[in-house]
């Protein structure tokens, strides 16, 4: 098992370095906060490059949703291998972009990669680039770290748009990117709100999120149906199993149960251990 690290005070925040966007008109998009890190882990703009040595990029966000990361990171952090430690280095496509949606409020943080100290050097803990990863050599090591951060983002929002995310699947997906990122923001939850589970037979984010964590993390197929995104009686089963491996009854519409659920994908995605 894991050991779990408890409070973790540590380096502050990054130097100033470059703005993305103007400052914004507090009319049009509330009052917005201009942060460099996330939990005193600097933040980098991706041009399609990484280099973490490159002076940090500072992101326009809502105050709560900024905070909302703040609790998440720090989360995702504890939740992680005990050789996994900062310094880390955050990687995202954009936070306030005037483009609608919850970007236009500074609610929503586009994830490209992650980097921690992993057993003493900087390495990557999550490649959100799933159109790259699949096709590698390592794809299942990939594939678990991937489930396993979307499982730390559901903790904390409500929606996460990840590579199920697609316009075949979804009538609201307006292109395949979410296949390259993910994305988070708390339109559905709201801010500053830990979300719960919604169980329903319609298509939902949420739900090709704990199918995809069974699946690939805990190890339990859905033979019948596959991932499809629908709530049913073969996911609540498989979702059933999944909780009692960590000593819990029922399902995850009780939000504890739902918690308890997400912590252990975290745990066993990125500690590399079935539950």
């Amino acid at each position: 098992m894991l050991s779990r690290r408890s409070a973790l005070g540590l380096a502050g925040a990054a130097a100033a370095g470059l703005v993305i966007g103007a400052a914004p008109r507090a009319a049009a998009h509330g009052t917005l906060v201009l942060r460099n890190e996330i939990w005193s882990q600097p933040t980098h703009y991706y041009n399609g490059s990484v280099d973490n040595n490159r002076t940090p990029t500072s992101f326009y966000y809502n105050p709560t949703t900024y905070a909302q990361a703040e609790e998440w990171f720090a989360y995702y952090y504890s939740q992680t291998p005990g050789s996994w430690l900062n310094p880390s280095h955050l990687w995202l496509n954009g936070v306030h972009v005037d483009k609608g949606g919850m970007h236009q409020y500074g609610r929503a943080i586009d994830f490209q990669y992650v980097y921690m100290t992993i057993s003493g050097s900087l390495q990557q803990a999550f490649n959100g680039n799933w159109t790259w990863w699949h096709t590698q050599p390592n794809a299942s090591v990939h594939r678990k770290r991937y489930w396993a951060f979307c499982a730390s983002l559901n903790y904390f929002f409500n929606p996460v748009l990840h590579y199920w995310f697609t316009p075949d699947r979804f009538s609201d997906a307006k292109d395949y990117s979410h296949q390259s990122h993910v994305h988070a923001d708390d339109g559905a939850s709201g801010p500053g709100v830990e979300p719960g589970f919604v169980a329903t037979s319609t298509r939902t984010v949420q739900t090709y999120n704990v199918q995809s964590c069974l699946v690939y993390i805990w190890n339990i197929g859905l033979p019948r149906f596959g991932i499809d995104g629908s709530w049913g009686s073969e996911t609540d089963g498989a979702v059933r199993l999944a909780l009692s491996r960590i000593g819990r009854s029922g399902t995850i519409t009780d939000i504890s149960n739902y918690r308890a659920f997400l912590t252990e994908s975290v745990r066993a995605g990125t500690g590399g251990y079935i539950p």
